[in-house]
């Protein structure tokens, strides 16, 4: 698998405004004239001459996401069914220990299901 360092890397939006800036020398003077404008003009320009790449098949992955969800589901479930059928089972309440690994392996499940389902924060 190929280092993502020395992929080709898009141009940023703002390395594209400063070749602008550099081959446009006018620019420079009305930059200093009313930066503000000017800039904002500039960087509105640079946005619709480069859209957003579109999204790689990597990131729309849903397949994978939603057997990810499943299985998880499926051992917190399990977890829950056998700490409920051992329970069930002791006659004697007092004595009902719940084995540490199914602790841990119903924790594990139940906190990567979580954080699956929780929405990840988009940027505006």
């Amino acid at each position: 698998m190929a280092d993502p360092q020395t992929l080709p890397q898009p141009k940023r939006s703002v390395d594209l405004l400063i070749d602008k800036i550099e081959s446009d020398k006018s620019l420079v003077a009305k930059i200093a004239s009313d930066p503000i404008s000017t800039l904002d003009g500039l960087a509105n320009q640079v946005k619709r001459e480069n859209p957003p790449p579109p999204p790689t098949p990597a990131s729309e992955d849903k397949f994978s996401y939603r057997v990810a969800v499943v299985v998880l589901s499926l051992v917190t479930v399990l977890i829950v069914l056998i700490i409920g059928a051992k329970f069930l089972l002791i006659a004697d309440a007092s004595k009902f220990d719940i084995p540490q690994a199914l602790v841990a392996l119903g924790s594990m499940s139940l906190g990567a299901l979580a954080g699956l389902l929780m929405p990840s924060p988009r940027k505006n």
